[in-house]
């Protein structure tokens, strides 16, 4: 399945590697992106599988699925052969 990040999702995953650098050592930000990128690829790999809506009732109401990556919900959605992703979200702004 292809993999698509929606400008918003890009934006956040930008930003978080930023800070990420900011309080690491230069490179951690990016290390970080790309292990949440990679893990997005495998999910999305995966064959026949049926992704229940969020746990999150307002994410839920746009028809989003959700996956969490160390504390990080990434919302998406399955549109026809592509994995969608919308939102990254901190997982404890949701609560």
């Amino acid at each position: 399945m292809k993999v698509i990040f929606k400008p918003k999702a890009e934006e956040t995953l930008q930003n978080i590697a930023e800070f990420i650098d900011d309080i690491n050592v230069s490179g951690a930000g990016e290390r970080w992106a790309e292990k949440l990128v990679l893990y997005i690829f495998r999910i999305a790999e995966l064959q026949n599988l049926k992704f229940p809506l969020c746990n999150n009732q307002s994410l839920a109401e746009e028809g989003f699925s959700c996956l969490i990556y160390k504390g990080w919900v990434i919302a998406f959605k399955v549109e026809k052969q592509n994995f969608v992703i919308y939102q990254i979200i901190l997982g404890s702004l949701l609560y």
